[in-house]
């Protein structure tokens, strides 16, 4: 999968294929810290799962890619979920309470459900809105992935 650089947005966002994403600041819900995406370059594929809180079908999103885990294992990808609140699930939280990062990232309506798939240097590789919460199979997600850790660099 080539990350050619296409100024337009991929739906559902303000980001460009193979642009990076910028650093905006994210809370661990586990540890308090602040948490930053370049703070994983060169580590693995990401899976950025903008969900909301308390909702039945973003969090069966989460399920039905933790079902998938050593898929994910094998295309070297984590999974991290994005919500306003913190909240069980099988993946880590990253909070952002005011939205702030969501409507830089989605653009102005930045609490509607969407996954954004990166390399592992961060550049945006997939962007999946789901309105109505209309998610993509997990395999959509998963092929994206699998032609990113196939992908020579």
């Amino acid at each position: 999968m080539s990350l050619d650089l296409d100024p337009t947005p991929l739906a559902g966002t303000t980001l460009a294929a193979g642009q990076m994403l910028p650093d905006v600041v994210f809370t661990d819900a586990r540890t308090g810290r602040r948490w930053r995406p370049s703070q994983l370059r060169q580590r693995a594929a990401q899976v950025l799962c903008f969900l909301h809180d308390d909702c039945r079908p973003c969090d069966g999103v989460l399920a039905r890619l933790d079902e998938r885990e050593a898929d994910l294992r094998w295309s070297d990808a984590e999974v991290r979920a994005v919500r306003a609140s913190p909240t069980d699930g099988p993946f880590p939280v990253l909070l952002d309470p005011e939205g702030r990062v969501c409507r830089r990232l989605l653009g102005p309506d930045g609490r509607r459900p969407t996954l954004i798939v990166t390399d592992r240097y961060t550049a945006v590789a997939d962007a999946y809105p789901a309105p109505e919460h209309a998610f993509p199979e997990v395999d959509t997600v998963l092929r994206s992935l699998r032609l990113l850790a196939c992908d020579c660099e």
